[in-house]
């Protein structure tokens, strides 16, 4: 029961705030993979788009314990603690709203086959409104914590085990022309990044979280992705079909 008692008072040691501080010390870039197949057409037509977040990113990472457990042994004691951590702006730079700006713009001037440019009057001939409902990414991480008591002396360790993370974005778009709706559609995806590193163990284990935060970023970095290049299509064919 001793052995317990001093178990959980160690790994009561180890709080979120710890945890968080590996995810949010050294921001992650997010990066847009520029990969699709130029296009030569014509680009005469401009469309204007504003950018809206309804629910935009977090500003921090909330790290959620999701439950323990302990296995108690006669000179050895092994406990866990379960985190679900939520990706906020704080784990990536630049900022979200800013990275799908920049992002789109310049996957436009590759696959789209007309001009894209931020808004700049209610007066233009064609506005690309996209608004951002749901921004989500979530990952777990589970932290061990061996306990080993002889006498009246006590010696401790720590690994990290992380989770795929996954990624719900879903954005709505309206393009409209002199102020009339001529398509309309909202995106919807989940992205599921694998997660491959393996489990450290002290004093190593906030390799973990640092490729956890990595796996993270890349799993909204592929959904923004995915989404973009879906609206410049249907912009495309939505244009042609004029």
């Amino acid at each position: 029961m001793l052995t317990i008692s001093l178990g959980l008072v160690a790994a009561s040691c180890f709080s979120s705030k710890e945890v968080k501080a590996s995810f949010t010390l050294n921001p992650e870039s997010l990066r847009y993979l520029y990969d699709s197949n130029p296009i030569d057409c014509n680009r005469d037509k401009v469309v204007y788009f504003e950018l809206f977040d309804s629910i935009p990113l977090n500003n921090y990472t909330p790290f959620n314990k999701k439950g323990w457990g302990a296995i108690p042994l006669v000179a050895f004691n092994l406990f866990w603690q379960n985190y679900e951590v939520v990706m906020g702006q704080d784990m990536a730079f630049p900022n979200y709203h800013q990275f799908f700006s920049e992002s789109i713009i310049t996957e436009s001037q590759r696959t789209g086959c007309f001009t894209l440019k931020e808004k700049q009057s209610e007066h233009d001939t064609y506005i690309l409104k996209l608004m951002i409902d749901k921004c989500e990414t979530k990952s777990k991480l589970t932290s061990t914590f061996g306990f080993m008591v002889g006498g009246y002396t006590a010696s401790s360790g720590d690994g990290h085990t992380g989770k795929p993370s996954n990624t719900e974005l879903i954005v709505n778009a309206e393009l409209l022309q002199n102020g009339v709706t001529i398509f309309e559609k909202e995106y919807n995806l989940i992205h599921h990044q694998p997660f491959l590193s393996k489990t450290y163990q002290a004093p190593n284990a906030r390799n973990t979280d640092i490729d956890l935060k990595h796996n993270m970023v890349e799993s909204l970095s592929f959904a923004t992705k995915n989404i973009i290049e879906n609206i410049i299509l249907d912009i495309n064919n939505t244009l042609t079909s004029l």
